[in-house]
């Protein structure tokens, strides 16, 4: 009976099928620890060859399948981690490809060649592929290395060239980790990434061949605490952010300022080596791709606001806020960047009548943009710090802009927020001052300071009066001569109202409120043109809630339905053409016209044809044309003649 091959599941995420080598320092640690293990028990088998085997070529095909296995491993745990491995090349065992991969990859980072040559792999690979338990059973593994000769100094050639590899591989994946920065950018899940936050191992799965292990064992020696912390401090885990989450408890203010040295415990040096590192600190991997995110959101946000959905851009926008916020606290350069994002959410508020909302917003950008401007003044040496305080300060006068105008489209009936303070409208003086004459945002600033005014609390803005009527009331004992206490009072002139410019929604408005009569000789609207307009309109405003993309998405449907179509007719015109110049398929061909054709289906006319021996076609023909009578219109009608009365004759 054929033994079915067994499929062990890898550990990690390294099970899935990739189309490109991917790498991860978990699983190439993995690997490593379970080369270890087997090394042990080859040694271990080695000291006690006269123990509990069967025979002497038992025991010589016992270690050459250990030290075969320890090469497969060892292999591909320093692959994992230089260049990556693909789902096949992880399932295979291709000895000589990854040895020979292996020794230009690894020239840079050993100094000793990689042990070993193609003759070595390829006689590993066929014992491995002899002495897997998948293949064969054990006593046919002892058989078969019986029959071809294999002997004990093989397997102790097999047990050097796997020592010295190892040993290779472990002085490779120790000089890695003192490389900063080597292999701590891989893309990596959200959860296997939040399982190493807390300390969990990403699930206990088993090796290819089926030896359990765990990740944080203490006999390893490549996994430490210290390297277990650096991964953590390195690392950011990845959320998912709500807008319900978006409140102020959960937005803690960014502080740029450097630590006070407390007495006798921090000198002034290590504040001035911290300031410099804070600036001098590069970003992460991690850092890169949420800057990548913010981008998305924010041109999500772009296009559902071109199409008028403002709410739905608002939600992008607060996901992009989050996520600008959450590495925004690592770097001047990214708080400056949360920043904008910051007046931008707050511009896309404002833009949807949300104005308190969006004073908040611009408040909090400006309390950021005013500790960044501290931190910069004191560093006045650095280049790079003076120029994002010169940024800030320019990005400063925009948000008191945009202060300004939600302060005057603010008309909810509530007590207005804080005013502006003079101290920020005289760092706005001092900031335009500086900018060239013909700089748009010199005038921006000039008027926001000049036109905006406090307003007192619960006004109301000022209507204009409408006149209540033209007629003139007299009193009952009013004189004639417009003299004396009754005298009638002269009407007070019109006051002329300001006119204000009817827009087209008032307009529609009015007419659905007073619909008009007819009027003779003006156009009559289609009322059934109309109702098709407004399904089709409604039709759209459903596809744009569903999906963005939605014209895309039908233009792509019209194409391959005209593609079909074409591609049908090409196929039908070619099999008419096939079957037509044949004998078959003339017949078929004629039968069916025939049908199609009235006068030669049908029994009686066919009957009637051949005895006025015509075709079908012509009687039946004639015989209609004797049922249509035609008039001549031209004939003269004959005058009616009146009998003769029986008397005259």
């Amino acid at each position: 009976m054929a033994r079915v091959p067994v499929c062990f599941q890898l550990p990690g995420r390294l099970g899935r099928p990739a189309t490109a080598p991917r790498t991860d320092l978990q699983q190439a640690a993995s690997w490593l620890r379970q080369a270890e293990i087997d090394l042990q028990a080859m040694f271990k088998m080695a000291s006690n060859s006269e123990g509990p085997f069967p025979c002497h070529a038992m025991t010589a095909a016992s270690l050459a399948a250990l030290a075969a296995q320890v090469v497969d491993m060892a292999l591909k745990s320093a692959m994992l981690r230089l260049q990556g491995l693909t789902h096949e090349e992880i399932v295979g065992h291709h000895f000589s490809v990854l040895h020979r991969r292996l020794q230009h990859a690894a020239v840079r980072h050993t100094k000793e060649d990689l042990p070993g040559d193609v003759c070595d792999m390829e006689r590993l690979k066929s014992i491995y592929l002899a002495t897997h338990p998948t293949h064969s059973s054990a006593h046919e593994v002892a058989t078969q290395h019986q029959r071809n000769g294999l002997c004990m100094k093989d397997a102790k050639r097999a047990g050097v060239i796997a020592r010295q590899i190892f040993d290779w591989v472990k002085a490779l994946s120790e000089s890695l980790q003192d490389i900063p920065g080597k292999g701590k950018g891989e893309a990596r899940d959200t959860k296997v990434r939040e399982l190493e936050e807390d300390g969990i191992s990403s699930g206990g799965s088993s090796g290819s061949y089926g030896h359990d292990f765990e990740d944080d064992s203490p006999n390893s020696a490549l996994e430490t605490r210290e390297i277990k912390e650096t991964r953590r401090n390195q690392r950011m885990p990845v959320e998912v952010w709500t807008a319900s989450e978006l409140k102020e408890e959960a937005l803690p203010k960014v502080s740029f300022m450097p630590a006070e040295p407390e007495e006798d415990v921090q000198p002034e040096e290590t504040v001035l080596s911290q300031k410099n590192a804070s600036l001098c600190r590069g970003t992460t991997e991690d850092v890169l791709d949420g800057l990548e995110t913010v981008v998305q959101y924010t041109n999500m946000a772009c296009r559902l606001r071109a199409k008028g959905l403002m709410p739905r851009a608002i939600r992008m926008m607060e996901r992009a806020l989050m996520i600008s916020h959450r590495f925004g606290q690592g770097h001047p350069a990214l708080a400056l960047e949360t920043c904008k994002v910051r007046l931008n959410f707050a511009a896309y508020l404002s833009e949807s009548f949300r104005n308190r909302e969006a004073i908040k917003a611009i408040k909090e950008a400006q309390e950021s943009l005013g500790r960044l401007v501290q931190w910069a003044a004191q560093c006045p040496e650095e280049s790079a710090a003076q120029a994002l305080g010169r940024e800030a300060c320019n990005l400063r006068c925009c948000a008191l802009v945009a202060e300004a105008m939600a302060l005057d489209l603010l008309e909810d009936g509530k007590p207005p927020p804080e005013e502006i303070s003079e101290e920020l409208k005289e760092m706005a003086r001092v900031t335009i001052s500086s900018m060239p004459a013909d700089h748009p945002l010199r005038s921006l600033v000039r008027r926001a300071l000049g036109s905006h005014t406090a307003r007192p609390t619960g006004q109301k803005k000022k209507l204009p009066k409408k006149s209540v009527s033209n007629l003139i009331l007299k009193l009952a004992g009013a004189q004639k001569g417009g003299e004396g206490p009754f005298a009638a009072p002269e009407p007070e002139p019109d006051v002329p109202t300001p006119e204000t410019p009817v827009t087209p929604v008032a307009k529609q408005l009015k007419y659905a409120e007073t619909p008009s009569r007819h009027k003779p000789g003006a156009e009559e609207q289609d009322v059934f043109k109309q109702y098709l307009r407004d399904l089709e309109l409604a039709r759209v405003a459903h596809l744009l809630s569903l999906s963005d993309d939605w014209e895309m998405q039908a233009r792509k449907k019209l194409d391959n339905c005209r593609r079909k179509a074409r591609f049908e007719l090409e196929l039908v015109d070619l099999e008419l053409k096939e079957k037509r110049y044949s004998h078959q398929g003339h017949k078929v061909f004629m039968q069916q016209l025939q049908k199609m054709n009235k006068s030669a289906s049908d029994p009686n006319i066919r009957r009637a044809a051949r005895k006025d021996k015509t075709a079908p076609e012509t009687f039946h023909l004639k015989k209609l044309s004797r049922k249509i009578k035609i008039y001549d219109i031209y004939a003269k009608p004959v005058p009616a003649t009146s009998p003769k009365s029986k008397v005259d004759q």
